[in-house]
């Protein structure tokens, strides 16, 4: 028999969360659940966060986002044994323990372990204790892990999907992006085939004297060399992060989610960067590769979404310009009128 479709009806309901890990894009799509979850819970329940064998961008990079939100870390505890698992458990009364993985190999180990109220997707939910009326196939990363939090409380979780900048950022972001219409270029992703040709984004952001807009490229770790390239093209375009960053900005995504939200709209590759400006609230072009799209949509915008498949090619990297020129032209036309 299936348990009550709630947890346990006591004053401390604590959960936790199982990931194999989050990079920054991940991280960045489950945040609205997660958040409102914090919310729908008692003031003295507690999120345990557990990853698998990779790390979280919730423990690092955003951890701005996590605070207050996730109270405890336990960072790749494929490595421990099981009894140190079990103890991770007890030590904080686990309620409810969610494993969000599809892997069933996972699913059967974890929940060998636990023996409280079980969730998780493998197989249909087969390894569940409750299970969710409807069931989709090919959900989103958000929407799937929405459904799973919204499963353990018995109700639907009211999201929200501001992202709240601190003041000094917000002041720092209108001293590069002063009152004008910016147009974002995000050139990272975390392969080569993910990445569409720096020439072809150069062939847009030449358009801005015919579509009177400003230019912002948005370089990840791996593209910091093409700085002084783009800034021979575009002697006036904005650059984030910049050369130079005051002492007291030093978190980059959350100088981009600032920046972002400056923007008329944005073209970005799959990519964390990609799914920061789209956390900014603001429309955006995202270039998937095959098979990618329906999965790493994003809930914060309106999000125009170009498959490679639609134009017979596999990677992002072959896509041809005339696609994304087409969908550029659209939206800025659109945000003309």
């Amino acid at each position: 028999m299936l348990r009550k479709n709630t947890i346990p009806n006591i004053k401390m309901p604590n959960i936790a969360i199982y990931v194999s890990g989050d990079k920054i894009g991940d991280a960045v799509l489950k945040y609205p659940a997660i958040r409102a979850l914090k919310h729908a819970l008692p003031k003295s329940s507690k999120i345990i966060w557990i990853t698998g064998n990779e790390p979280s961008a919730f423990y690092d990079q955003l951890a701005f986002l996590s605070r207050g939100i996730i109270d405890h870390f336990y960072i790749n505890i494929d490595s421990i044994s099981s009894e140190e698992k079990r103890a991770i458990f007890n030590k904080h009364q686990i309620q409810c323990f969610i494993n969000t993985e599809s892997s069933i190999k996972t699913a059967i180990k974890l929940k060998k372990m636990y023996r409280g109220l079980y969730i998780c997707p493998a197989l249909n939910y087969f390894f569940s204790e409750i299970k969710p009326k409807f069931q989709h196939e090919n959900e989103s990363i958000f929407t799937k892990f929405y459904h799973m939090l919204s499963l353990a409380i018995g109700k639907d979780l009211n999201l929200k999907f501001d992202i709240d900048i601190p003041k000094i950022y917000q002041q720092y972001t209108d001293e590069i992006l002063p009152e004008d219409r910016y147009i974002g270029f995000s050139l990272g992703a975390s392969g080569f085939e993910k990445a569409w040709p720096l020439e072809y984004f150069i062939k847009l952001a030449r358009l801005k004297d015919e579509y009177s807009f400003k230019p912002v490229f948005f370089l990840g770790p791996n593209e910091v060399h093409l700085r002084q390239k783009i800034k021979g093209i575009f002697s006036n375009c904005v650059i984030v992060p910049c050369d130079e960053l005051p002492v007291n900005i030093k978190n980059i995504p959350l100088l981009t989610i600032s920046a972002a939200k400056k923007l008329s709209f944005s073209v970005a590759n799959d990519s964390g960067g990609g799914h920061l400006l789209a956390s900014g609230r603001k429309p955006i072009i995202t270039l998937f590769g095959k098979n990618r799209a329906k999965k790493f949509s994003s809930p914060y915008c309106e999000q125009k979404c170009i498959n490679t498949e639609d134009f017979g090619k596999k990677n992002v990297v072959d896509l041809e310009f005339k696609p994304v020129y087409d969908e550029f032209i659209k939206m800025m036309t659109s945000i003309k009128k």
